[in-house]
């Protein structure tokens, strides 16, 4: 969700994640033709193919990305950020193997003046996406109430300590 939004709004520049193995890897330089030779834990990246800065390209680079990224890399990337300051596309996560991601998408204030969330979830490569119900409460479902350090069950996974994390 993050690239496809920096794609849509021109900022490609800022395009890039960090593999498992910590080593960042960035569209710009694989659209430069810059691709990584993985060794183990080890990562060089050699240009060995040609310029292509393509749509078709992008989504072959999202798929080096779904095969070498994933919850326990962005959970050691991404900045940690109080319940109390929550906005649309933060995240709540557990790294790991397997880990888990959910992103909130949408926030509305109930008539008690709390904050309520939307929170939608992928698969494993996060390729499409669905909102997912409150499973704990149903008079507020589909809605949930997002607080530090609770548990916080969705569709398939209950996070026993909830991280909420945001992109820089």
């Amino acid at each position: 969700m993050r690239s496809e939004y920096l794609w849509e709004q021109n900022r490609k520049e800022k395009i890039g994640f960090n593999f498992t193995s910590g080593h960042y890897c960035s569209w710009t330089k694989y659209a430069e033709g810059y691709r990584p030779k993985v060794n183990g834990n080890k990562v060089n990246f050699l240009k060995t193919a040609k310029v292509n800065y393509s749509k078709n390209n992008f989504y072959n680079y999202l798929n080096l990305i779904y095969t070498y990224s994933g919850t326990l890399s962005l959970f050691s990337e991404l900045k940690s950020i109080d319940d109390s300051n929550l906005k649309l596309g933060d995240m709540l996560i557990k790294g790991g193997s397997p880990g888990h991601i959910v992103m909130i998408c949408d926030e509305v204030i109930n008539e008690k003046g709390e904050k309520l969330f939307l929170l939608f979830q992928g698969n494993t490569p996060a390729q499409s996406v669905h909102l997912v119900k409150n499973l704990e409460n149903s008079d507020l479902s589909p809605w949930y109430q997002l607080k530090n350090d609770e548990v916080i069950s969705v569709s398939n996974y209950t996070f026993g300590s909830s991280k909420f994390v945001r992109f820089k």
